[in-house]
């Protein structure tokens, strides 16, 4: 990586963004990247209080797909899903929610969208409470129709709780 000019070098020496975001690359970038993996952040649009933004499960997902991606070295970070499976915060204001069906098929889709460009291993990133259940059943689906490699990171809040207070080795 260069002095933080956004840009880098390939193995080949071309230039590409330092971003790992799809959205922020250029058709040229993504070409000249070594990409293998697809890393798609799931969160919710629900209320959160006064004090935080109806985006915070989409915004938290999405960093750590980010900081994920760049760990790898190898793998883009596709457009957040925003609305989550949220029908028992339906009772908040402005609070957002799509069936777990709904949901499911979101993720299958997209995944075989990737398929179709050769990207085999998917990592879904869910930030929100009520998605896990149907993000697992697309992953399933996936690697029963076809033998996509899909991984799910939920349930993280738990382990950053533990870690905070030293209750894991």
């Amino acid at each position: 990586m260069s002095g933080g000019d956004g840009v880098a070098s390939t193995a080949d020496g071309r230039q590409r963004s330092t971003s790992v975001r799809l959205s922020d690359l250029t058709s040229a970038e993504v070409e000249a990247g070594d990409w293998d993996t697809a890393i798609l952040p799931v969160g919710a649009t629900e209320f959160h209080g006064a004090h935080l933004p109806y985006a915070t499960d989409t915004l938290t997902a999405e960093a750590i797909a980010v900081r994920l991606a760049e760990g790898l070295g190898t793998a883009l970070v596709l457009p957040p899903v925003a609305v989550g499976v949220s029908p028992h915060l339906l009772a908040w204001p402005w609070t957002l929610s799509l069936r777990p069906e709904t949901l499911s098929a979101t993720v299958v889709d997209i995944a075989e969208s990737m398929l179709r460009h050769g990207v085999t291993r998917l990592l879904v990133v869910s930030a929100h409470d009520g998605n896990p259940g149907p993000i697992e059943a697309a992953a399933r689906e996936l690697q029963r129709r076809h033998g996509m490699t899909v991984a799910v990171l939920s349930g993280w809040q738990e382990l950053a709780r533990g870690l905070l207070v030293g209750g894991y080795d």
